[in-house]
């Protein structure tokens, strides 16, 4: 299966390599996009490495980018897996809002979305998360997790992203 990966700037993004390595020994083909501030936690190279093809930078216009790569990676894929989705991303994506290379492959994407979110719990509890969960929902998106743990910051509650085994097992069962 092709696999594109989006990593939002939640602190869980760091686990993000081991994500995408687990996908690729499992036999999928990877694409990473990632956001500015996925970027803060995990390295370019290290995505590189594993995915076997240069991450897609938060920039729609980077000189990297061919000019229809916000299309064209969209249609690659067979699913769609969004890895450490933070509140911030989900609400971009429940009201449509295409401010990065990201949100506008989630955008463009018609196949499967598996959101994996990561936060503070109670950042995940208030009414305004819940109902962007909802509506993403709504259009389709399949949530796995957050699950109860300690969270970066100390807290405990739900918030702590879904194992790595979850999270494939629900993008592999998507597509099927």
């Amino acid at each position: 299966m092709k696999i594109l990966v989006g990593l939002s700037g939640s602190i869980a993004t760091y686990r993000s390599p081991d994500f995408v390595k687990a996908l690729v020994a499992r036999g999928h083909q990877v694409r990473v996009a990632l956001t500015a501030s996925a970027s803060n936690f995990v390295g370019v190279k290290s995505l590189e490495t594993f995915a076997g093809s240069k991450p897609y930078t938060h920039d729609h216009f980077d000189p990297e980018h061919l000019g229809t790569d916000h299309i064209d990676v969209a249609r690659w894929a067979d699913a769609m897996v969004m890895y450490g989705a933070t509140a911030n991303s989900l609400g971009k994506w429940a009201n449509g809002l295409a401010d990065d290379f990201l949100s506008t492959q989630y955008l463009a994407f018609r196949g499967p979305v598996v959101i994996a979110a990561a936060m503070n719990p109670q950042m995940w509890a208030h009414p305004a998360v819940k109902a962007n969960v909802a509506k993403l929902q709504n259009y389709g998106n399949r949530f796995c997790g957050p699950i109860a743990g300690v969270v970066a910051c100390g807290e405990e509650g739900i918030g702590h992203i879904a194992s790595i085994e979850d999270i494939v097992a629900m993008v592999e069962a998507a597509r099927s």
